[in-house]
């Protein structure tokens, strides 16, 4: 109440009110109310894995597994891959990355089998740890390995 006689004001408080805050917090935005629903909850879509569950198994895309091959001539072209990789069963994708300034292959080359025993096999003759000869591709011994492998298990929700 404000008196008529000085400018000071006083405040009157009846019993059972609180005073009011003076720095009251507003928060906005996701995750600050704990009835929502959390977006981590509920069915989402999976890729199904018919591999060993283990760290160095390779990862399965959306359409199959790739493979990457190194040790490629500077020339070749999916041309000259198709016929060797061909061989091991049904290919999906064959994609050589050339070099910007020079128009050359990089170096390594991406294959996408449709499924795991293919492109396991393709691993295996291409490395030379079957009972095949070595494939050669344009006179060069290539290498082969799986392009994308499962990290370690993950127990919960981690991040980092």
């Amino acid at each position: 109440m404000i008196s008529p006689d000085n400018d000071s004001m006083t405040v009157d408080q009846t019993a059972g009110e609180q005073p009011a805050k003076l720095h009251s917090v507003v928060r906005r935005g996701r995750g600050f109310n704990n009835n929502s629903k959390s977006t981590l909850d509920g069915d989402f879509d999976h890729i199904e894995e018919d591999t060993p569950d283990s760290a160095s198994a390779p990862a399965k895309s959306t359409e199959g597994y790739t493979i990457i091959l190194t040790n490629i001539h500077e020339e070749t072209q999916t041309t000259d891959l198709r016929p060797v990789v061909a061989q091991f069963g049904q290919v999906l994708n064959i994609s050589v990355p050339l070099c910007f300034r020079t128009g050359l292959a990089k170096g390594y080359a991406f294959v996408q089998y449709k499924d795991f025993e293919a492109a396991k096999t393709a691993i295996a003759v291409l490395n030379g740890t079957s009972d095949e000869p070595r494939e050669l591709v344009l006179e060069v011994e290539v290498t082969a390995d799986w392009a994308f492998v499962r990290g370690p298990a993950r127990s919960g929700r981690q991040r980092k």
